[in-house]
């Protein structure tokens, strides 16, 4: 059975916790190369996710792609740390003390800063479970993918075969009239050449 270097497959499920996509593209490579992207929440599965793919991929340029999206309750659960926002305020206090002409923060700035807002704790067991569940029906109908993609490629292939022999079928009772022709025609240009009809020489 053929399968193509080519696939494609997309999985989705919606475990507690909120959305999970998975998503799987290849093209041709001689080796296995994969990239993984990922939440960062879902980054220590990384590994084994490399397993789980190797054992069933061998072969080509692999992307996999995972997004996940927390349940509409837990975004809205989402608070800020108040005593790390009320100490950036006293250092940015202090900062404009010492050097007067600083820019103060902005919004976006105090938000994105590390540890600024405490996310609701995930139940992480039952979010990987649904994650690996999700990989192996993503690998199954990319295997599916690639498996009809090589179906295609070998009907393609079986009919230039095909065609190159039909075409040799015609051809095949002509070639010794053909070489007869050209041997006949070298051996004139070489007589006319050497100025001599000794075959021998010829």
């Amino acid at each position: 059975m053929i399968f193509s270097m080519t696939g494609y497959a997309i999985a989705t499920a919606e475990p507690d916790a909120g959305t999970l996509s998975l998503e799987l593209r290849s093209v041709n490579h001689r080796y296995l190369d994969l990239q993984l992207r990922m939440p960062d929440e879902l980054r220590m599965l990384e590994p084994l996710l490399r397993d789980s793919i190797s054992a069933r991929i061998s072969r080509g340029k692999v992307e996999c792609r995972i997004n996940f999206a927390p349940r509409q309750n837990l975004r809205q659960s989402t608070q800020l740390d108040t005593a790390l926002l009320q100490q950036l305020a006293q250092w940015s206090e202090q900062i404009r003390q010492v050097l007067p002409e600083a820019r103060a923060l902005s919004v976006a700035e105090v938000l994105a800063w590390k540890g600024m807002l405490e996310h609701p704790v995930l139940q992480t067991e039952p979010l990987y479970a649904a994650l690996h569940a999700l990989l192996q029906r993503a690998l199954d109908d990319f295997s599916g993918a690639r498996r009809r993609e090589g179906e295609k490629l070998r009907d393609f292939l079986l009919e230039r075969v095909a065609a190159i022999e039909a075409a040799y079928r015609t051809v095949a009772p002509r070639i010794p009239t053909a070489i007869a022709t050209y041997e006949n025609r070298l051996r004139e240009k070489l007589r006319e050449a050497l100025g001599s009809a000794d075959d021998e020489r010829v």
